[in-house]
């Protein structure tokens, strides 16, 4: 089970992104590191903040995470060292795998999907066989690959050994991510769906309201 021997006791900053989230890098800039990219975005919908009272008319719903929790453990002296991290794909000590997708949770009472731009674990080889389609078209039948949930969210319990499938689609969209039917919170949102409130308050524990 890739990344989860040294995990990072932290959580990960997550900032509100847009294309950063959806689109992955072409396989040929798959180099360096730019973990801060990202662009806002927002569904038109008219809310008030608890804390100053002000009022905004939109609602982020789109928030991405820099890079997967165990980088964020890591020395910063040591990073560039021991870790390659990209937007799309990190790998620490050549040991850890990670890849980057949309963590997609339908809003009852929204046209719009709340979507996590989460990072997941995954094997040596299923890394090899994404990155050998990553450029690629994808066809409907395309099965998934196994991963493990390597972001902790802000709100959430610590996600121990949250198990998922890692969908990958064609159009330069990042890879779907679909965490196992489980207790876990996010996991119940994901399969059942969340309201606006919700939303909300995510965005209220984001500082974005």
């Amino acid at each position: 089970m890739a990344g989860r021997s040294q995990a990072a006791r932290g959580r990960a900053p997550y900032s509100r992104v847009r294309l950063a989230t959806h689109t992955r890098v072409a396989y040929d800039r798959l180099t360096g590191i730019d973990p801060e990219s990202g662009k806002e975005d927002a569904v038109d919908h008219t809310s008030t903040c608890s804390c100053c009272g002000r009022t905004f008319g939109t609602l982020p719903m789109d928030y991405g995470f820099a890079a997967p929790r165990n980088w964020f453990g890591l020395p910063e002296a040591e990073r560039t060292n021991r870790a390659k991290l990209t937007d799309d794909i990190c790998t620490i000590d050549d040991t850890e795998r990670y890849v980057r997708g949309c963590l997609e949770i339908p809003v009852s009472d929204s046209s719009e999907s709340l979507v996590w731009g989460v990072w997941v674990s995954v094997s040596e080889q299923s890394l090899r066989y994404i990155l050998a389609r990553w450029n690629s078209p994808i066809s409907q039948d395309e099965p998934p690959r196994f991963g493990w949930l390597s972001t902790w969210i802000n709100g959430y319990p610590e996600p121990h050994e949250i198990r998922c499938h890692i969908f990958l689609r064609s159009g330069n969209l990042r890879p779907r991510v679909v965490l196992q039917p489980t207790e876990y919170p996010l996991a119940v949102e994901q399969h059942h769906g969340i309201t606006l409130d919700r939303v909300k308050q995510i965005a209220a524990g984001a500082g974005h309201l």
